[in-house]
């Protein structure tokens, strides 16, 4: 009895056993097969061997900001290994691979690239993906900036660039190489530019050519383009520099289509950089706007009058001024008064857009309520109507979709009370 259990546990002891070895045996294949020295191995000879579509599948692309192209990538090995400079041997420069801490996620390597009139030693990182080894992307990505005038089109590699600061054009992380550049200059003032920016060595082009400051004033809260160049205008002038002499296309326009466009093209030269835009007037968009702005306002308006409350009409005026103006309308309809119905009608006029960029108009309110009130001459309470006759200068902020009153100043005003013949009499 006592042998039998002996044999079993034998048994168990030699089963244990055999699994760490498989185990352990696993672990070590894995790590040939895929631990950092093979993989290393495994892309050195892929590079010696230019077999770079099955290279690209070793990398490890996360860290780049900039999607690219497993043809963009397999270019850039062409251009740097075969092209630019031609590799001869690739070998590591020290011995073994280096782990990082950080549970030994990442590793790294110095290696020594052998080129026909060169040689260099450059730092390979490599890091654990998954279950995987991969080795980081070797190249680095640089800006390429090339300042240039504005209306001037700069083409890099055949492609146009668009972005644009107003002082650069410029193309984000682009792959180290040699790039073609164009630039053709607006009103063919200077030939084109033809020439190649060596990268990421040269990241930027400085060219000389002789640049004006042009000045366009213009209502606040427009979109001022000049040739193609887009400015917000916050402060009633935008300033554009980096302009040559010449002919361009100068636009101006609401972010919300309330006024008229402007489109014309100017003339730039050292006696003509500063001009004045500032008359505009609305566009057929913007006032359906403000007709569905003064509607919506004025139900807000008596439902407010007949609520003795200011929440609604809070919401339709400027933070800047809103005690002032929710106060007047106090005063007038809601402080020591009982009003028990109420309506009123509206004439807007004299509108007109101001040098601020604010719509401006005089808003006559004819406004009649009907009031509970104690009768002194009859000691009880009446109700009583009156007629409530108010021009208001009122200026509006159209530079947000949602436009606000910024102010309301009294222009003149009439109450009038009606007597028990049904006449109106003036106070």
């Amino acid at each position: 009895m006592e042998q039998g259990q002996l044999r079993k546990r034998k048994w168990k002891i030699g089963i244990f056993l055999i699994g760490i070895l498989v185990l352990g045996t696993i672990f070590l294949i894995g790590d040939y097969y895929w631990g950092p020295k093979n993989v290393l191995n495994t892309y050195l000879a892929y590079l010696k061997e230019k077999k770079y579509d099955r290279l690209y599948e070793l990398l490890d692309l996360s860290e780049m900001d900039k999607a690219y192209e497993k043809e963009d990538i397999i270019a850039c090995y062409k251009r740097l290994y075969e092209r630019e400079a031609k590799l001869v041997q690739v070998r590591k420069a020290s011995y073994g691979i280096n782990k990082v801490l950080n549970k030994e996620q990442q590793a790294y390597v110095y290696i020594d690239y052998i080129y026909d009139e060169e040689q260099k030693v450059e730092k390979l990182e490599l890091i654990k993906v998954g279950r995987q080894w991969k080795v980081k992307c070797p190249f680095v990505l640089t800006d390429l900036k090339v300042y240039a005038p504005i209306g001037s089109r700069v083409f890099i590699e055949g492609r146009e660039v668009k972005d644009y600061t107003g002082d650069y054009y410029y193309m984000e992380q682009a792959l180290p190489g040699q790039y073609s550049v164009k630039i053709e200059f607006p009103n063919h003032i200077y030939s084109d530019y033809i020439g190649i920016m060596e990268v990421p060595q040269h990241a930027e082009l400085f060219l000389d050519y002789t640049a004006l400051t042009v000045e366009i004033k213009a209502l606040k809260g427009t979109i001022v383009e000049l040739a193609g160049v887009k400015q917000i205008n916050t402060g009633g002038q935008v300033v554009f520099k980096n302009i040559l002499e010449g002919t361009y296309d100068l636009k101006i326009y609401h972010p919300n289509d309330a006024i008229k466009p402007l489109t014309e093209k100017i003339v730039i030269n050292k006696e003509n950089r500063c001009f004045d835009w500032t008359g505009a007037q609305l566009s057929t968009s913007g006032m359906e706007s403000l007709k569905h702005y003064i509607t919506d306002f004025y139900q807000i308006y008596i439902d407010d009058i007949k609520k003795h409350s200011t929440n609604g009409i809070s919401n339709y005026v400027a933070l800047v001024n809103k005690d002032k103006l929710l106060s007047d309308f106090k005063e007038w309809f809601i402080n020591n008064k009982d009003v028990l119905d109420a309506r009123i009608a509206v004439q807007p006029k004299d509108i007109k857009i101001n040098k601020e960029g604010l719509l401006e108009m005089s808003i006559v309110e004819t406004t009649e309520v009907i009031n509970k009130e104690y009768d002194e001459w009859s000691r009880k309470e009446v109700e009583r109507s009156y007629k409530i006759w108010i021009e208001w200068k009122t200026q509006i902020d159209m530079s947000e979709k949602r436009w606000k009153i910024l102010d309301r100043d009294i222009i003149q005003s009439m109450v009038c009370y009606k007597d028990e013949e049904g006449r109106w009499i003036q106070y």
